[in-house]
């Protein structure tokens, strides 16, 4: 049954590909997948183009190679065949982006093929203060035995700061416990005013200077809550930009421009700030057939009779003013972040307005009146509901992101939090098995997809798990890595110590086993070294009565 129901999906799958190819095609539209595929199969079927676009290229760099996907692969690999001097920079200890189907296997291939006499690793880091850079080396060993790099620390200057701390919950607790210790943690920080490097200078400490980094969104909206109950400014990417109350005003605004007989939209505007009704006189007028004799209403629906003269921007700008919504929204305690939320629907009302028709039916959406921007607006809230920032840049403001948005970032402080969670297989899966790595010109032909269904069963589903826990596992690795080498001075790890004897799943418990940690009176021992380190053992339920060592 498992197998009829892979092939159906793949041949359901087939046929609605073919099917948009063929619209795109003939729209003369491409997408990001198109622009690979189409010039893979322009250099690889034409060698005479090939050989002519190498003319034109001095060097070939490629940076975060890591990350590259089969068919990126391949492409690149024929310039490489064609002649053209080619510089690949990647570590396959970052490689966390295996969810945009990246496959780090095909770095550590190229490393061991015949090219590989002319590789060169990186052996030194300009980032990381020595003391804490002998520590990461050290459970760099542990986590990538026989294959990492160790890097010689450049940084001349000293730190105040302990290079490792550990804060170490020993009872099972909830998400908002462990937020609300780390927030008061991080507070004591920013009160002790010590000094941090900034370009080879001391200058205090400040909450810019510190991250929280979290495995999951869901976490970081957790913790976000227990540092602004702590009175820290935090800054994240938050979700919910078209559900914000400002932003919801104009929509329910544009919507009533557009059309005046919308019952809802009136509803909407009569019974917020902006209106003077009450729900139930609203909605009482509005059973008997009444007019609504709203001010708010009155103020734009005469902007309706000029929707076909007037393009969307100018007629956003136009409801904006006559709602005087910038004004009511200097009073709100959040101004700063409604006003950004609505300047971000300026900005979209200006893209709408400079996007080609085609591009617009491509996307299900015809003409450029107001009606067709409503629609536009629904779409991209589809694509990206992220809050913008008020401010491009808060130095008071402690960052908190997810390990793999941290990525090619560094702070002062680090703390790696919300490592209980487990790093378990999902299925279904979807994953690229190779046959064989020996001709790097048929990467595409020996590579073939491998799917691994889910079955009510858990037994059954424990057959295809288990084949794909190694490559969990390593994937967890990295991503830990990944987080631990943002820090230049301090390493803040969040310990669940009473998941040490479980034989959980966890990040803590994979970092714990790997690097063979052992704690003794203010020193850690990893991968047999001994490191001073401060420690706090947390296992009451009030904050700041925390155990020392």
């Amino acid at each position: 049954d498992a197998l009829k129901h892979a092939e159906a999906l793949v041949d359901a799958a087939q046929d609605c590909l073919q099917q948009h190819t063929k619209l795109k095609r003939d729209k003369r539209l491409v997408d990001y997948g198109d622009m690979l595929s189409l010039a893979h199969e322009l250099l690889i079927n034409n060698p005479d183009v090939l050989k002519d676009f190498s003319k034109n290229v001095d060097c070939v760099v490629i940076d975060e190679f890591q990350d590259t996907n089969p068919l990126q692969f391949s492409l690149l690999w024929a310039l490489h065949r064609q002649g053209i001097p080619t510089l690949v920079v990647g570590d396959v200890k970052q490689a966390i982006m295996g969810f945009q189907d990246a496959d780090s296997r095909l770095l550590e291939e190229l490393v061991k093929s015949d090219i590989a006499g002319i590789s060169q690793p990186l052996s030194e880091n300009w980032r990381t203060v020595k003391p804490l850079m002998e520590i990461l080396n050290t459970m760099g060993s542990c986590l990538f035995p026989g294959s990492y790099q160790q890097l010689t620390p450049r940084v001349e200057e000293t730190s105040q700061y302990q290079p490792l701390q550990i804060i170490n919950f020993r009872k099972s607790t909830s998400k908002q416990f462990c937020g609300n210790h780390i927030a008061a943690h991080v507070k004591s920080i920013l009160q002790d005013q010590k000094s941090v490097l900034d370009s080879k200078e001391y200058r205090a400490v400040r909450g810019g200077d510190i991250a929280i980094l979290l495995p999951t969104n869901s976490l970081i909206e957790t913790y976000a809550s227990s540092f602004r109950d702590a009175g820290l400014t935090v800054q994240i990417d938050e979700t919910g930009w078209f559900e914000s109350r400002s932003v919801q005003l104009l929509y329910y605004g544009l919507l009533f421009v557009a059309d005046p007989a919308d019952r809802h939209a009136a509803l909407y505007l009569s019974t917020t700030e902006l209106g003077s009704s009450s729900l139930q006189d609203t909605l009482t007028k509005l059973i008997n057939n009444e007019k609504l004799n709203e001010p708010v209403l009155e103020k734009i629906s005469d902007l309706h009779n000029s929707l076909r003269d007037r393009d969307v921007c100018s007629l956003v700008r136009e409801v904006i003013a006559k709602l005087d919504l910038f004004n009511i929204l200097s009073i709100w305690p959040n101004a700063e972040k409604e006003r950004a939320n609505i300047l971000r629907v300026l900005a979209e009302a200006n893209e709408f307005n400079t996007t080609k028709p085609e591009t617009l039916e491509a996307s299900g959406l015809y003409g450029f009146g107001l009606k067709t921007f409503l629609a536009w607006l629904l779409k991209r809230r589809e694509i990206d509901n992220t809050l913008p920032r008020s401010k491009a840049v808060n130095n008071d403001a402690i960052t908190l992101t997810t390990w793999h948005k941290a990525k090619g970032r560094e702070w002062p402080i680090v703390a790696v939090c919300g490592t209980s969670k487990n790093y378990n297989v999902k299925l279904p899966s979807l994953d690229i098995q190779y046959q064989d790595f020996s001709d790097f010109d048929e990467i595409l032909n020996k590579a073939d997809i491998e799917f691994s269904p889910s079955f009510a069963a858990i037994e059954t589903n424990e057959n295809f798990i288990n084949p794909l826990l190694e490559e969990a596992e390593k994937n967890g690795l990295r991503l830990l890595y990944v987080a631990m080498t943002r820090a230049k001075e301090q390493l803040i790890l969040e310990r669940t110590g009473h998941q040490e004897e479980k034989e959980t799943l966890s990040y803590w418990n994979l970092l714990h086993h790997c690097t063979g940690m052992s704690f003794t009176d203010k020193k850690i021992q990893v991968g047999g070294k001994s490191y001073s380190f401060t420690q706090k053992n947390i296992d009451k339920e009030e904050v700041g009565t925390e155990d020392q060592e």
